[in-house]
């Protein structure tokens, strides 16, 4: 299930691998020079955030993550027989494995020493499966937690819709590939075979499985906002009003969850969205943000399959209609006071 050529493929990995093992080798050799540099920093900051040891913690554990996956795939592509035997069913199990460790890994190596806990209401709705997720994406950081909760949580087999530039992260081009996650080409040129490819990967979720798609596409800001609205004024006016009313996420695109729909046709529907990410847009942000100043919250609402329409049109409307709950929902959590639980998983 590749939505790029071989040939593509291996020469995008020429770069990225090469350039992360690169890194991993510098950062891991500077880490007792960066270590003082990072001590110093926080001395003059303040010592109670750590904010400059938290950033470098994340950054070795992270790179040390991608080198280890990197060798970890390896040794996985020789087992199967340099990729033979890839779509054996003890080689998809053993690789789902290694997905959910992994998972694991980014827990360690972005939350904990971000400071970042989570808080979820509504987890215990998260099984059984079959589930198709509909979840907010709001920044660089958050596309993995449906992952975290999912696999490390309720050990259920993912099956991920994620924009193409997701590719460029080793680890992720490495595991996406291997299992069945789908990388949408946003502007395809065949849009049929597109949405064909992501109805098949719905169909295979199983009774112990979870497909995940998020429909905003991207992050919001007001020029995408304002951009989508205008195109959607021309389109469906009607529609256009109804979306016009969120003041927090963009309006869905519904075609990919559309074709979830119509490929698995037994599969409750979650929305998942949270809250806690929004500053998390660049790097800039993330470093001026370190540590999260509140939990994470996230909120689970699941839907049996027998209350969702069947009808395409009416189906759309089902889904304006709960992204509008789960807008009005991130509205008043970011409005009401910081929780003082959360959980460290």
């Amino acid at each position: 299930m590749w939505s790029v050529g071989r040939l593509a493929r291996w020469k995008r990995r020429a770069i990225t691998m090469p350039a992360v093992i690169l890194a991993t080798v510098v950062v891991v050799t500077l880490s007792p020079l960066l270590a003082l540099v990072a001590l110093l920093a926080d001395l003059k900051e303040g010592w109670k955030k750590k904010r400059w040891l938290r950033i470098l913690g994340f950054l070795l554990l992270f790179l040390i993550l991608e080198t280890s996956t990197i060798v970890v795939m390896f040794l996985a592509w020789v087992i199967t027989g340099f990729g033979l035997f890839m779509e054996a069913g003890w080689s998809q199990r053993m690789h789902f494995f290694l997905e959910r460790h992994w998972i694991s890994g980014l827990q360690n190596s972005v939350l904990k020493p971000m400071g970042g806990k989570l808080v979820i209401d509504g987890e215990d709705l998260l099984t059984p499966g079959p589930i198709i997720v509909i979840g907010r994406h709001v920044s660089m950081g958050d596309a993995a937690l449906p992952g975290l909760i999912l696999a490390n949580h309720h050990n259920l087999q993912i099956r991920y819709i994620a924009k193409e530039d997701l590719v460029w992260v080793p680890s992720l081009d490495l595991v996406g590939h291997r299992l069945p996650h789908w990388f949408v080409d946003r502007t395809p040129d065949d849009r049929a075979s597109e949405l064909k490819s992501i109805s098949n990967l719905a169909a295979g979720i199983s009774q112990d499985g979870a497909g995940v798609i998020f429909p905003e596409g991207t992050f919001r800001t007001k020029k995408r906002f304002d951009r989508v609205l205008e195109k959607l004024s021309t389109a469906d006016p009607e529609r256009a009003t109804t979306v016009a009313q969120l003041q927090h996420l963009l309006p869905a695109r519904p075609a990919g969850t559309l074709a979830m729909l119509e490929g698995n046709q037994d599969a409750d529907v979650v929305f998942m969205t949270h809250v806690g990410f929004e500053r998390f847009i660049s790097f800039a942000e993330i470093i001026k943000t370190v540590p999260f100043d509140r939990p994470i919250e996230i909120k689970v609402w699941r839907h049996k399959r027998a209350d969702v329409p069947t009808d395409p049109t009416e189906q759309l409307a089902w889904l304006d209609h709960h992204w509008q709950m789960s807008d009005d929902w991130i509205h008043e959590t970011m409005a009401g006071p910081h929780r003082s639980t959360a959980s460290d998983d």
